[in-house]
């Protein structure tokens, strides 16, 4: 169980009780600013058929159909980027491999469990652009309407997808310019385009139902400049969140990506920018490559605004996990144009890539999450002492099954690092009831385990006798000690 879903879950409740207009917390609670396009499905959902169909609303349950249904979503998601990018390029392969380069993702497919508010907004990403293809293939107020509605969801998910929109007009607008289509209907796709947006976010976000343009931008301003103020540990040393090297994301992105998109997402970034400054009229008259310049774009800006906003992030790269079906869709665009004669070579290296990720999941499993490619040293315990692992703590739940197996009968006393307690007990709620009741957290002195879980400790516990460990590429990410 992942860090935030609670978190979610609870702003998913607080709406659902200003929506029955029942008393909320909703206008004063820290996590407000919070979108629930995708929560409030989740939490009616367990209300309307876990509680009231099959009776059944207990908290393990609850998660696991969450879990389902977020996986669900994402496996939806890469069956539309196959289909986009197969109406891009007119070719099944290149298709299979967007495909199969987003689900052999070891990071994105651990998250796509738990983490409800960075997938879904990945699978919204790639809707917008799929519409976004559909609109500039076959221009009409249908598809822009969609195109809107889908950009209003993804809002609803995530602020961020306000950039969305400011690329999007943008782009319709150029595109419109460059097909001489007249100015009342160049306005009026516009206008469909931002008023299905803003009705779909208005319907989808109940923060919004009052004052909504202020409360709209008073999310934007919080979540451009999140108030997380804690301590990073990147590259060895512990970092003020607020204090982060510039190089914190292209590094996290470089070295928790396969090296395989690494290299072909830059090259075809370079091959794109070249390629529009030398035949730009070519890219906004043509219904694909406008739509990779609008991928582009959806890709480049948003980054561009944390470094100049100096926006904070924190948990490696996780808050731009969406946009890598854009990296996918320029390297599919950049594997396109190799001659028929090379690209066989870059095939060979992909289905290689994709064999040594496959096993890796298999043999990781479900640790994917603590995935590092070659470019880290793979010697024993360097991952745990140059970067966080385990961001989220879902491998605690394997700790505490590791725990009641151990131990059968009678109470569990147990311990952990105090800056960990919260992922500790949100994962004891996937425990089953009976066993749940047995598990009960302590302070070191009174416990009889302790469970050593290493994002904010890179350095060992003072434990001798380990019961249970997990290592992924010789790094330690999990112990259980017997302390007494």
């Amino acid at each position: 169980m992942g860090w935030d879903e609670m978190v979610q879950h609870n702003i998913a409740f607080s709406n659902y009780l200003y929506i029955c207009h029942k008393p909320t917390d909703l206008f004063t609670m820290r996590d407000r600013f919070y979108g629930v396009g995708f929560e409030m499905p989740l939490y009616y959902f367990e209300k309307l058929i876990l509680e009231k169909l099959f009776k059944n609303g207990d908290l393990r349950i609850v998660i696991l159909s969450r879990h389902i249904l977020s996986h669900l979503f994402f496996l939806f998601g890469c069956f539309v980027l196959y289909r986009l990018v197969l109406k891009l390029f007119n070719d099944k392969r290149i298709a299979a491999v967007a495909m199969l380069g987003l689900l052999l993702m070891p990071r994105l497919y651990a998250h796509s469990y738990f983490n409800t508010k960075d997938i879904p907004f990945l699978v919204s990403a790639i809707f917008v652009c799929y519409y976004a293809f559909r609109s500039f293939n076959q221009p009409g107020i249908k598809n822009i309407a969609i195109w809107g509605a889908l950009i209003g969801f993804s809002c609803s998910i995530r602020i961020v997808g306000l950039v969305f929109l400011l690329i999007s007009i943008a782009t319709l607008f150029t595109y419109c310019v460059a097909h001489r289509i007249d100015k009342i209907k160049t306005a009026k796709y516009i206008t469909v385009l931002a008023g299905t947006f803003s009705l779909t976010l208005y319907i989808l976000f109940p923060f919004l139902w009052t004052n909504p343009v202020v409360r709209l931008l008073d999310c934007f301003h919080q979540m451009s400049n999140f108030p997380w103020t804690n301590y990073v540990f990147f590259n060895g040393s512990f970092i003020f969140s607020r204090s982060l090297p510039w190089t914190y994301l292209p590094v996290w992105f470089a070295i928790t990506t396969p090296v395989i998109w690494v290299v072909l997402g830059a090259a075809s970034m370079l091959f794109l920018i070249f390629s529009i400054t030398s035949s730009y009229q070519i890219w906004v008259s043509n219904t694909t490559r406008i739509t990779l310049a609008y991928t582009f774009f959806c890709l480049v800006t948003p980054v561009a605004f944390v470094y100049i906003n100096h926006s904070v992030v924190y948990d490696d790269w996780r808050h731009f996990y969406f946009t890598f079906p854009f990296v996918l869709i320029l390297s599919c665009f950049l594997l396109s144009s190799i001659k028929k004669k090379y690209l066989t070579i870059f095939y060979i290296l992909i289905v290689f890539q994709f064999l040594d990720i496959g096993w890796f999941m298999i043999k990781n499993h479900p640790f994917d999450e603590v995935y590092f490619n070659e470019l880290v040293s793979r010697k024993p315990e360097y991952i745990r002492q140059h970067y966080e692992l385990d961001h989220h703590g879902p491998a605690f739940k394997q700790a505490l099954e590791f725990l009641v197996k151990y131990q059968p009968t009678g109470q569990i006393l147990v311990s952990c690092d105090t800056n960990l307690n919260y992922p500790f007990l949100m994962n004891r709620n996937i425990i089953p009831p009976a066993d749940r009741k047995r598990i009960v957290l302590k302070s070191a002195d009174s416990a009889d385990y302790f469970v050593g879980q290493y994002r904010f400790h890179p350095s060992d516990y003072p434990y001798s006798n380990i019961l249970m460990t997990k290592k992924v590429l010789n790094s330690t990410i999990l112990s259980v000690y017997k302390i007494r």
